[in-house]
């Protein structure tokens, strides 16, 4: 990490009882629950100076943006009037200000609380329905010209793009089942990763299911296939939680065997399962491509079966527990535990030195920081 953390005010040293490998929890508060972002985005800034994380005041499910100075010289730490609902921001390279769906508009909201517009979707789309949200997890193309929009707009959900220089909004397809996670590829500006999703009608709450999970489109609209057409979801696999590698794979988890890859140009295409592991949920792979990480049975979470955070070295096939016990959501029903998403998330910073990663190890809802490259630490 850029910054040695042990020495700041902010932020409190923890060693796992189990494994020894340390974590730094941010300590400092300025809302009961303080979670990271969404695995599928970073929460540390490009040049590492910045942590933004979500501020949750239960019972309130929304939350608002805040972000702390990772430098232990100037320890800032800011809480923004910026509410935020289900979608992620987006985190721009100078570290200090970050695209956020808000409304029917993406803003570029700044740590001096200033929220700038860079577009909106037209009315003449919404069409008098309900906007349930306007994007999920906010990338941008990869040739910097375009925010990927994954919205649901009535009973429909739609893909289209936002155009940075302009600030058009140029829809590409809808449908009438839920498709989310909508990603852009890292090295291919026309090619996205989207997955369907389970909803509920919002009139009849039926709930409709999935069949196939991930999904590739471009948006040239030319293409729009499934990953793999003979995985049918809880028939013959159990794939839920993608996402895209530095170099263009995509890489998924299978909760019942593990994490798989897949070449998107190869034809015909074939996964490998390279880290056989059952259980897994989240995950994400560093930039360099050596290391993955993922979060084990959160949902299923109790005192006899923990959530550990897991950290794979694909080069010497090592694994480690960066967390063993990533503790109980401090929440009576653990029906509301989904409601908070309060899933670890466990992703890597942009330069892959740290693991960001939500834990209720304390008894209460902290973001926390775990180097990479661990010292030999003595367990607690």
């Amino acid at each position: 990490m850029k910054f040695d953390l042990s020495n700041h005010p902010h932020f409190v040293r923890r060693v796992d009882g189990v494994t020894g490998a340390v974590s730094f929890l941010l300590n400092e508060r300025v809302a009961p629950f303080q979670r990271g972002l969404y695995y599928a985005t970073p929460s540390i800034s490009a040049d590492g100076r910045w942590l933004w994380f979500r501020a949750v005041w239960p019972p309130s499910r929304g939350g608002h943006l805040a972000a702390v100075c990772l430098d232990p010289a100037q320890p800032r730490l800011v809480a923004l009037p910026v509410t935020i609902g289900g979608g992620q921001p987006l985190l721009l390279p100078e570290g200090d200000a970050a695209y956020v769906a808000i409304g029917d508009g993406i803003y570029r909201v700044t740590l001096d609380g200033r929220a700038e517009p860079v577009l909106r979707m037209p009315a003449e789309i919404i069409a008098n329905r309900r906007l349930a949200h306007l994007a999920g997890d906010l990338t941008l193309s990869a040739d910097g010209r375009y925010l990927l929009l994954e919205s649901q707009i009535g009973n429909r959900w739609l893909i289209s793009l936002g155009e940075l220089a302009t600030g058009r909004v140029l829809p590409l397809r809808s449908f009438f089942r839920c498709y989310h996670h909508a990603v852009f590829s890292p090295t291919d500006p026309e090619l996205l990763l989207l997955c369907q999703g389970p909803w509920h009608d919002d009139i009849s709450g039926e709930k409709g299911n999935i069949d196939i999970r991930i999904w590739l489109m471009d948006t040239r609209q030319t293409r729009f296939e499934p990953l793999f057409g003979d995985l049918w979801f809880n028939h013959n696999c159990m794939s839920c939680h993608e996402w895209w590698t530095a170099d263009g794979k995509v890489q998924w988890v299978d909760y019942d065997d593990g994490i798989h890859e897949a070449d998107a140009y190869e034809s015909p295409r074939r996964r490998s399962l390279i880290w056989p592991h059952r259980d897994l949920c989240h995950g994400q792979c560093d930039r360099s491509l050596r290391y993955i990480v993922a979060d084990e049975n959160p949902y299923g979470r109790c005192a006899d079966r923990p959530c550990r955070i897991l950290l794979l070295d694909r080069r010497s096939g090592r694994e480690t527990a960066l967390c063993s016990d990533a503790g109980l959501p401090p929440i009576a029903d653990p029906a509301d535990w989904r409601s908070y998403h309060l899933d670890p998330h466990p992703h890597f910073s942009p330069d892959g030195q740290a693991v960001v990663y939500t834990t209720c190890q304390r008894g209460m809802v902290d973001v926390a920081v775990a180097p990479v490259e661990q010292e030999a630490t003595d367990a607690e």
